[in-house]
């Protein structure tokens, strides 16, 4: 069963580096990094009347943490679509693979894909970092939820046209993180539900230099397996009938 785990996993890999478009969302994500490297203290520089500073931290685990899951979760949504597409999920049923398995091995090579992006664009950015333990720490943490916006993608979209108005929809609920820092902190749980957010709120709070940043990180576990368990089981209907 191993080896056919393997083979399936190189075949995914080898559609993602012949397509340009797939490629094209990862060297976007390190785009995004080399961007806030440069930008961030030139616009900082030349607006002198208003601290930009203060927001660096905003910023940057914005990229590292949000576009790092959404840019590595979709090249894994549309992987799925494609596999829905050629009816190729559907032949692992009956092989001595389950469905399940396949998606777990995926979700967790796709994770790790994601935390080596991010910590990635932390070196290339260079910029208000935490301590290294807490970047590590988001990485893998963001890294988790990457998987589950592969499933929301492959899951509601039936087809490739429809799975960039998904994404859409994806990059609008990713900027969550962006709208909680300026809430008042009691209102910020209110963001809760978005695992991501967790995971920023714990890299401001390492950067600030605080001490409560792994409790934030250990929030963000259960909520983003609960996405994944629902997601997952959503998707396995959809892609069986």
């Amino acid at each position: 069963m191993s080896h056919l785990i393997i083979a399936f996993l190189r075949t995914d890999l080898r559609r993602v580096v012949r397509d340009r478009f797939m490629l094209g969302l990862v060297g976007m994500a390190l785009g995004f990094a080399v961007a806030v490297r440069f930008a961030l203290p030139a616009i900082a520089g030349e607006v002198e009347s208003f601290d930009l500073e203060v927001y660096f931290p905003l910023f940057v685990s914005y990229v590292v943490v949000c576009v790092a899951a959404l840019m590595a979760g979709a090249v894994g949504g549309f992987l799925l679509l494609e596999s829905r597409e050629e009816a190729t999920l559907r032949a692992l049923v009956v092989t001595p693979v389950p469905l399940q398995t396949y998606l777990a091995v995926m979700g967790g090579a796709l994770a790790v894909f994601t935390a080596i992006l991010a910590l990635g664009q932390s070196v290339v950015i260079g910029l208000a970092l935490p301590p290294w333990p807490a970047i590590l720490g988001c990485a893998l943490c963001g890294a988790a939820f990457a998987p589950g916006i592969a499933l929301f993608l492959a899951t509601f979209a039936s087809n490739k046209v429809e799975a960039f108005a998904v994404m859409k929809i994806l990059g609008v609920v990713n900027m969550i993180p962006l709208g909680a820092w300026f809430l008042p902190e009691r209102l910020q749980w209110l963001c809760g539900f978005y695992p991501p957010y967790l995971v920023c709120k714990a890299w401001w709070t390492a950067g600030a230099g605080g001490s409560s940043w792994p409790l934030w990180l250990l929030a963000s576990l259960p909520v983003t397996l609960l996405y994944l368990w629902l997601l997952g089981k959503r998707f396995l209907q959809v892609a069986t009938n």
